[in-house]
């Protein structure tokens, strides 16, 4: 069976209100599917050698918890293997904004 895989890219996960945050829904909605998560922030993406890399953690999450997450890897990714991408990052209209959005399109 081929893994399902979610990619997020997303504002550090310190900032992550649990109650409200609609990022921690969609990634315990898409782990009960069987998702593996890989989350990353923007400034840990890169193309390198024709492919979009991501420094990122593969996670698993908990619902109804204070701590809602656990970082069960650390990897490099390469963002095609990803079934999913959401991007859930408050888009500063900036340079490391618009310089992502290349990279993503690509």
């Amino acid at each position: 069976m081929q893994k399902k895989i979610l990619a997020i890219q997303g504002s550090s996960l310190k900032r992550i209100n649990i109650e409200t945050d609609t990022t921690l829904f969609l990634a315990l909605e898409a782990q009960k599917r069987g998702y593996q998560i890989y989350y990353y922030e923007p400034q840990n993406l890169s193309f390198i050698d024709g492919k979009v890399i991501v420094k990122c953690f593969q996670l698993t999450f908990f619902e109804g918890t204070k701590k809602f997450y656990k970082i069960t890897k650390r990897l490099n990714f390469d963002l095609f293997k990803a079934n999913v991408l959401l991007i859930r990052n408050e888009p500063p209209f900036n340079q490391q904004y618009i310089n992502t959005t290349f990279i993503l399109e690509y």
